[in-house]
């Protein structure tokens, strides 16, 4: 799902003069960090937007000297902790303290301040933690009579239901054997190592009347044959509202160029994504007939 998400956002980063109205281009920066439910905190970048009309070298375009630090507040609106991150490579902070986990249903405050005193803000609400009921079969051949179904419980997001994005991700990229389909499609197999679908929400599966969710994974999803990682992940509004912009912007929409809404950014002094998200993952072994 990161790389996913990675894709659009470099997409966006280049095309970025053209996707807010503006007389002249003018250099924005750019924040992509992901936190992840119950996982250390992660990494964050911070680059800037190149011209259109110049070749984009995301290198040179990193920042290097700024104060990062994100904040954790409990239910209640308490500030638990402050974390200070340090700049470990060229544009990638990464946090000071080892070990401290990103939880579940907390929100989090990032904060950056550039060597020339611009001030960058965004924060995120974790969305909760969800489990695996039960999988349908953990082999099954391509294109079979049956498909791998998933029941999975729901996660909790505060003031809505449940938003999903599910991916796979080829266990053996170096020797899988493509399917059929991205056989014919794909120019370099590195770009459909991962897979993704767009969003899905809870009134878009078949639940068992429970309040679980199921999902029947379909085949276009498979790229290649062998073990597959099956993973869903339950996404915060941020990545939500970015996706779902960002995939009108790039060519998911038969509205014509000027009556496209901006991609949407949670970012307050910048732009790019400052989201989070709880996953699971199950493996299967994708067969040949």
């Amino acid at each position: 799902m990161k790389n996913y998400i990675t894709i659009i956002l470099i997409s966006f980063i280049f095309v970025s003069c053209d996707l807010y109205k503006q007389d002249a281009y003018k250099e924005q920066f750019v924040v992509e960090a992901y936190l992840i439910a119950d996982e250390e905190l992660p990494e964050v970048r911070l680059t800037t937007t190149g011209p259109i009309d110049q070749i984009f070298d995301i290198n040179s375009r990193t920042i290097n000297d700024a104060t990062v630090i994100i904040r954790e507040f409990d239910e209640n609106g308490v500030i638990q902790w402050t974390e200070v991150f340090q700049n470990r490579a060229i544009g990638y902070y990464e946090p000071t303290s080892a070990g401290r986990l990103v939880l579940p249903r907390r929100k989090y405050h990032l904060e950056i301040t550039t060597n020339s005193g611009e001030i960058i803000r965004a924060s995120t609400v974790v969305p909760d933690t969800f489990s695996v009921v039960s999988l349908s079969a953990i082999a099954l051949p391509y294109q079979g009579p049956d498909q791998f179904e998933l029941l999975l419980t729901p996660s909790f997001y505060p003031g809505r239901q449940g938003y999903y994005i599910f991916s796979t991700l080829t266990l053996d990229p170096e020797n899988a054997e493509f399917t059929p389909f991205y056989a014919g499609v794909a120019d370099n197999r590195e770009d459909v190592y991962t897979v993704s679908s767009g969003l899905l929400n809870e009134s878009n599966t078949n639940g068992a009347g429970s309040g679980d969710i199921k999902l029947t994974f379909p085949w276009i999803g498979v790229a290649f044959y062998g073990p597959n990682r099956i993973s869903a992940s339950a996404v915060d509004d941020n990545i939500y509202d970015f996706v779902r912009s960002a995939s009108v912007q790039l060519g998911g929409s038969t509205q014509s160029p000027g009556e496209i809404e901006n991609v949407i950014s949670n970012i307050d002094g910048g732009i790019g994504i400052f989201g989070s998200y709880a996953k699971i993952s199950v493996d299967v072994e994708v067969l040949k007939n």
